[in-house]
């Protein structure tokens, strides 16, 4: 059985969307090969036909910073705003992982969920998520666990219950 209390800051927020945004490690490989691949497709495309391809990588270079803007500025914007206007995240309240499931309790209520209810779980070194669906999880910041009870001990519980990792 693990105890803890818990207080999602803005920054565990933060820190839990980045882990469920963060594409696969296969996804990051084919944005790496289909950037190495298209930017010489457009510097030989430019240099062939000079007006079609000024106009084609124009617009190329305006989806990339689209791209750029939409994940850099407005979605951590927004993300930000999300946190602060949803107080009930605000709130402490302690958890506790044993094996029957994962039980809450805070100043608006309690909650139990079997661990055969979560779909799956992903971790990196800041926080652990528990996913319900696909883009439903509870957040445990790993700051959480005592120095003398690291998250190796959940994260062991959490292999043994819930059926996948979700690849990260």
């Amino acid at each position: 059985m693990i105890k803890f209390t818990v207080q999602i800051s803005e920054q565990d927020f933060m820190d839990a969307q980045r882990l469920h945004l963060r594409p696969s490690k296969m996804m990051r490989v084919f944005h790496y090969v289909l950037g190495v691949i298209l930017i010489p497709i457009l510097l030989f495309a430019a240099a062939v036909d000079a007006h079609h391809s000024r106009l084609s990588a124009l617009l190329a270079l305006g989806a990339i910073a689209a791209v750029i803007i939409l994940f850099q500025i407005i979605l951590p914007w927004r993300l930000r705003r999300f946190y602060r206007e949803q107080k009930t995240l605000h709130y402490p309240f302690a958890m506790e992982l044993n094996e029957e499931g994962v039980f809450s309790e805070g100043e608006n209520g309690t909650g139990r969920i079997k661990w055969a209810d979560f779909y799956a779980w992903k971790q990196d070194s800041k926080t652990i998520l528990l996913y319900q669906a696909r883009n439903f999880f509870n957040v445990i910041p790993c700051r959480v666990f005592a120095p003398t009870q690291n998250d190796g001990e959940a994260i062991a519980l959490i292999e043994r219950k819930v059926p996948k990792k979700r690849k990260s």
